[in-house]
């Protein structure tokens, strides 16, 4: 059973900033390791992630949360 992300409610309107939220947290993450571990590969991939997240929750707050072809 899926729950769809449309329509108004408490879900639909965090449903953007999440993804943002997850990013920041990310990006914190591997900007604190990086003196401990020093740098590598890994955290750009992981930086990588963090940017593409943080790119989905800014397509999903400027598009919307609806399906295509749906009012």
């Amino acid at each position: 059973m899926t729950v769809p992300l449309v329509g108004p409610g408490p879900t639909a309107d965090l449903a953007h900033a999440l993804p943002q939220l997850a990013s920041g947290l990310l990006a914190t993450e591997l900007g604190v390791q990086d003196p401990f571990v020093g740098p590598s590969g890994l955290q750009a991939v992981f930086g990588a992630v963090s940017a593409g997240l943080a790119a989905l929750g800014l397509q999903a707050r400027r598009t919307g949360l609806r399906p295509k072809g749906e009012p």
